[in-house]
Formats: C-alpha cells, sequence, structure tokens
C-alpha cells in the first residue's frame, strides 16, 4: 500500500514541477529525454508497486542506471551553475530524498522480484509462444 501511494504522490508532483519549470517548455532534446527517463523511472516505480511485470528486468536495469547517472549530471549541472550554497544543496537534497524510493523500487522490482517475471512469462517486446 506504501509504494502505491508514494507511486501516486511522485506522480502528481512530477506532473507539477513540469508545469511549472520553464524550460520544460524549450523543448530541447537534453529536456526531452530527461523528462522521458524521468516517466520511465515513474512507471517502473507503478509496475513494482502493483507487482506487474511489463517489459522485462534488463530494460528496467538500464532505466536505474541511467537514472541515477541522470540525478548525478542534474547535481553536477546545478553546482556548477549556482556553486556550492545552502540552497542549492537543499533543493538538490529535497529532489534527491524524493526520488530515491523511486531508484529502490526500480532496484528491488528488476533484480529482487524474480517472482513476477516467473508467473508472468510473457514479455511485452519479445512474446514467448508456446507451440
Amino acid at each position: 500500500m506504501g509504494w502505491k501511494i508514494y507511486a501516486w504522490l511522485i506522480t502528481i508532483l512530477f506532473i507539477l514541477a513540469k508545469l511549472t519549470d520553464p524550460e520544460f517548455y524549450t523543448f530541447s532534446a537534453i529536456e526531452l529525454t530527461r523528462t522521458l527517463l524521468s516517466c520511465l523511472l515513474i512507471f517502473g516505480t507503478f509496475s513494482f508497486a502493483y507487482r506487474k511485470a511489463t517489459i522485462n528486468p534488463n530494460f528496467w536495469k538500464i532505466v536505474l542506471v541511467m537514472s541515477v547517472l541522470d540525478e548525478l549530471w542534474d547535481l553536477i549541472e546545478s553546482l556548477m551553475e549556482h556553486g556550492i550554497s545552502t540552497l542549492s544543496v537543499f533543493s538538490f537534497g529535497l529532489g534527491f530524498a524524493l526520488v530515491v524510493p523511486s531508484f529502490i523500487a526500480v532496484y528491488l522490482y528488476s533484480f529482487k522480484s524474480n517472482h513476477l517475471w516467473e508467473t508472468n512469462s510473457v514479455d511485452s517486446i519479445n512474446p514467448k509462444r508456446e507451440t
């Protein structure tokens, strides 16, 4: 139940953040890529919360690694732009604290939820055909 609440909460916060972020409306390739990656991370969090096997575990492992790297890049970018200040550290820390549960959910989903992948042996990219 807690994961479901978190998934909905982070979705609402993500939508509100994107609607109020002026950079989102620039439609740069980087911003669109980061938005897509965030959407995938949220989708993985929902899949874990609702215990549904979607796509395959290797895909979610890649999403997890790319999301962590994106978060680290965001930290570097923020420090380069604003320097080390109390506000920038607090802002990054708050954002990071909100996204860490998604990292944990997608980690558990892709690495530790073998029962989901075994019981739902058909994935949406490579369906296994029974002969």
